[in-house]
Order: structure tokens, then sequence, then C-alpha cells
């Protein structure tokens, strides 16, 4: 009997520079097709994102590798499987960010900016997370104020 799910899927990204973009794209595609793999991989200056699919030892050969390359050596998997190929084409993009901020110099992998740090810092629980408006069907519309604490003791209550 077959296995039931004979398809593997993952998916990963890693804030890494990329300055052989051109090259790296087309042997990245190359091997990718070689190995039968469907899926979109996107290559930019500021590292690589991919969700593919494809049979599962073909898959783990093509991610060997990738992985033979030192930047892509430490990358966190998602992996499931499924039945059939969930997607039909395979694309692989260079691009001019991954992440589109239109911010020259941005580098991901470097760390958080200190404006991201400092705001993190400034967050507690009584930090207005949302202003939640009521129709006015009955009354004059509102604002109802929702807290970071408010929001936190519904996820608990959800779960």
């Amino acid at each position: 009997m077959p296995p039931v799910n004979p398809v593997s899927v993952v998916a990963a990204y890693r804030f890494v520079d990329i300055t052989d973009g051109p090259a790296l794209r087309e042997r990245l595609l190359a091997s990718a097709q070689a190995a039968g793999l469907r899926g979109t991989l996107l290559l930019a200056p500021e590292g690589i994102n991919f969700t593919l699919a494809g049979e599962a030892a073909a898959m783990q050969d093509w991610l060997a590798a990738l992985q033979a390359d030192p930047r892509f050596a430490v990358m966190e998997l998602k992996q499931h499987t499924a039945a059939a190929l969930p997607f039909k084409h395979l694309r692989v993009k260079l691009k001019r960010e991954i992440i589109r901020m239109n911010e020259a110099g941005v580098r991901p992998q470097a760390g958080r900016a200190p404006a991201v740090d400092a705001a993190m810092a400034a967050t507690g629980p009584d930090t207005i997370v949302k202003f939640l408006f009521t129709s006015g069907s009955t009354k004059m519309p509102k604002a109802v104020i929702n807290t970071q604490r408010m929001w936190c003791a519904n996820q608990q209550q959800m779960v």
C-alpha cells in the first residue's frame, strides 16, 4: 500500500546577506526543477523565503544541498505532508526586498531596529491595543478602549 501522505511540504526563511542573487537563483531553480519541486522561492539581498512541495526523498535531498551552503545551514524548517502536490508551478524569483519596506539599507539579519526595542519596552498591560467603535444603531456611536491586559485575558478565556 502506498504512503498516505507521500508529498513533503516545507516552508522556511532566513535573513542573510545574498550578494550573488542571479547566480543563486539559477542554481536553485535548476536543482528544484531536477527534484520535481513545486511552490515559490524568493531571493533578495536580505535573504531567502520559500514554500516548496515535492516527493519526500527528493525534498530531503534538495534541502541537504541547500543547507550545504553555509548561509543556509541554520534554518528553521516548517514541515508537513500532503496527499497531493498543493502547488501547480515552480517559481524562483529574485526580488528587491522579501519584506517590502521601501527603505534602502534595512538589514533584518542585523537584529531589531532600536525604535522597535523602544516601542516594545514602552508596551505594558494598560497600553491601548485598539478602539472598538460601536455602530450607533440605538444611540450615539462610541469608542470602547481595549488594552493589552484585556486582550490577553480574552485570549486566555478562549483556550
